[in-house]
């Protein structure tokens, strides 16, 4: 029904233009961000934290970068053994490795390798070094349990035995990682089993003897402290760009730019560009300096390593062609195992309790609670859109015209997308570095609102109809 006075306005159009379409709208990011039927919101939550992490790895701070060294059994190392080794190699070998590392004075080391029992493997090399570690006083850890399907299986017996002597320094701590495929790893600061992960074991092994470091603080209690989303560094350590290292690929340090502007370019000229040939995504250039066990055991070397070994924290671990430990970075692509521990640590390093967490679960949905918080900005915006329309309708004058009333209102909406964007993206900006969380679904919320816009318009078009 028309207003008696001959207002051109129905009713209807009144209560579907300013009521039915911004709650269409908000049920259209509930849907799309929370139910998320068709993957759309998981994919583009991914492609948003992966683009988010390759740019922000250009402004993560190197100041705990050099402090952190890798040591990789390789291929090479094995095959060059007398007599030549395979996987899982002789304890001689480990022995060895460990030794020569301890010779350069480290600050403490971690043994990214999970034991098993073998019978003859010569585990007594390994033994006496854990032994020698004790007498110098350098804190070593061991992994307490190797990965499987079910139940992780618990160490060696002769681990645990030397594990419960007092008079070592051995612990036993978690390399328990949460990836799932294609997904950004999740780094648990507690294992399953509530022994602390092998970061922060190392952590807390580096604060002993840096008391006045400004990021040393203590790290909660297994019950209350969050897991990890481990945020990746970019610019490589110098030592590998070194071609004496063996890199042979040191051109793209100087390649990749450390300006994020610039970066992002890079990132989309790079997408363009078929995988086989990029020569900029991934960066395939570790961050922490990597060292070959080979190198460690050329006592030729010690002038070059010393700086690299001496007082640094070293991770030990493997860099074989077949044994299937890998770990997807954003940043670096497909790379070993190792590098998630080492780049935990650092980011424990560099922010202390201020590390990225993983937002909260919470039993609605099974969803984090963040994925909420789009649907709440949209239904606040809806509500305040809802009121302005109703003050465009209190105007008899465009009331009267409604050609001049779609306009305004049009001009309304634009402004209201553009609002909401800049809400999204300033949202997302506390969110990682105030509220320290994972990257907001930038991508996926952004594409839903100017869709939920576009419905919109559809709705105000009625008004237009009415006009003719």
């Amino acid at each position: 029904m028309r207003d008696p006075e001959g207002d051109p306005v129905q009713t209807v159009d009144v209560w579907l233009w300013t009521t039915v379409a911004p709650l269409l709208s908000v049920f259209i990011v509930f849907f799309f961000t929370v139910l998320d039927p068709f993957d759309f919101e998981s994919a583009t939550k991914r492609q948003s934290a992966k683009l988010f992490y390759k740019i922000y790895a250009t402004l993560y701070p190197t100041t705990s970068r050099d402090k952190i060294t890798i040591v990789r059994l390789d291929d090479y190392t094995l095959s060059h053994w007398e007599p030549p080794q395979s996987w899982p190699p002789s304890h001689a070998v480990h022995g060895r490795i460990l030794l020569d590392i301890l010779k350069y004075k480290p600050a403490a080391v971690f043994v990214d390798m999970y034991f098993r029992e073998h019978a003859a493997d010569e585990f007594e090399h390994t033994a006496t070094a854990i032994r020698e570690y004790a007498k110098q006083k350098v804190p070593l850890f061991l992994v307490a349990a190797g990965p499987t399907s079910q139940a992780p299986a618990p160490a060696r017996k002769e681990v645990l035995l030397l594990s419960e002597d007092p008079t070592l320094a051995l612990r036993l701590v978690s390399a328990q990682v949460d990836a799932e495929p294609g997904e950004i790893p999740i780094y648990p600061l507690y294992g399953d089993d509530g022994r602390e992960s092998a970061a922060l074991a190392l952590y807390q092994a580096f604060c002993k003897t840096n008391q006045s470091d400004a990021k040393c603080e203590p790290i909660p209690d297994p019950e209350s402290v969050e897991p990890m989303e481990v945020v990746w560094g970019l610019q490589p350590a110098k030592a590998n760009c070194d071609n004496a290292l063996g890199t042979d690929d040191s051109r793209w340090c100087s390649d990749v730019s450390s300006n994020p502007l610039v970066r992002l370019v890079q990132l989309f000229i790079a997408a363009l560009i078929p995988k086989e040939w990029r020569p900029l995504d991934p960066m395939r250039i570790e961050y922490h300096a990597t060292i070959a066990a080979d190198d460690v055991m050329d006592g030729g070397q010690q002038a070059r390593l010393g700086p690299l070994l001496t007082g640094k924290i070293v991770l030990y671990g493997a860099h074989i062609a077949l044994l299937p430990d890998k770990i997807s970075s954003p940043v670096h692509g497909e790379i070993d195992g190792i590098y998630i521990h080492a780049m935990a640590l650092d980011n424990l390093m560099t922010f202390g309790r201020d590390y990225v967490h993983q937002a909260p679960g919470r039993d609605a949905f099974r969803k984090p609670w963040t994925e909420f918080q789009p649907t709440l900005l949209m239904a606040m915006l809806s509500v305040l859109v809802i009121r302005n329309r109703r003050k465009l309708l209190a105007d008899p004058k465009l009331r009267k015209a409604p050609h001049e009333l779609l306009a305004a209102d049009e001009m309304y909406l634009r402004r209201a997308r553009w609002v909401l964007t800049l809400a999204i993206i300033v949202l997302g900006l506390l969110e990682y570095f105030v509220w320290h969380y994972s990257p907001l679904n930038w991508l996926g919320l952004i594409v839903v609102v100017h869709i939920a816009h576009w419905i919109e318009k559809r709705f105000v078009r009625r008004i237009h109809a009415v006009a003719g």
